[in-house]
């Protein structure tokens, strides 16, 4: 599935806001105080249950704007479906930009993700439903019938749930 990103001008002052709500004005200081400066490494994204994947231009701007050397490479799309074990993504870097961004960005991305999935799921519960149906084909009569339609008892709901 195709989907359009939002504009970076709407998405960053939520992430430069996450991120300062979690870093505060002294930054990761445990990170800093045990991890050399030069130290890189790689890290991997990766499922831990089914789902549909949302929230990737966050987690990739969470990890930009606490240090630019950070490379994301996605192996999904946002829209995605995934099963337990399914790599996401591998973010490469500096060790110490990679521990001060990432609980932001796996906030963004396990939160959006969690809406995606519960919506997806509600989609394929509805999908093919019709809505609500005229009792009457007089109901298409024109002006004189349009006050007709307005009534609750020429319309009946088809629910595509049912009790169990």
């Amino acid at each position: 599935m195709s989907l359009v990103p939002l504009p970076r001008l709407i998405v960053e002052p939520l992430v430069r806001a996450a991120l300062l709500e979690d870093l505060g004005l002294a930054g990761d200081i445990t990170s800093a105080s045990v991890i050399p400066r030069d130290h890189h490494s790689t890290v991997v994204i990766a499922a831990r249950q089914p789902g549909v994947i949302a929230g990737l231009d966050a987690a990739e701007l969470a990890f930009a704007l606490v240090d630019p050397e950070i490379v994301m490479r996605r192996h999904l799309q946002d829209g995605d479906a995934v099963k337990p074990g399914d790599v996401i993504a591998t973010i490469e870097g500096p060790s110490r930009g990679l521990l001060s961004a990432e609980r932001t960005a796996l906030n963004f991305l396990g939160h959006l993700s969690g809406i995606a999935t519960v919506t997806a799921g509600i989609a394929a519960a509805i999908r093919g439903y019709q809505g609500f149906r005229r009792l009457h084909a007089q109901d298409d009569a024109g002006p004189q019938g349009a006050g007709e339609i307005c009534g609750a008892s020429r319309w009946r709901h088809e629910s595509p749930f049912r009790a169990l």
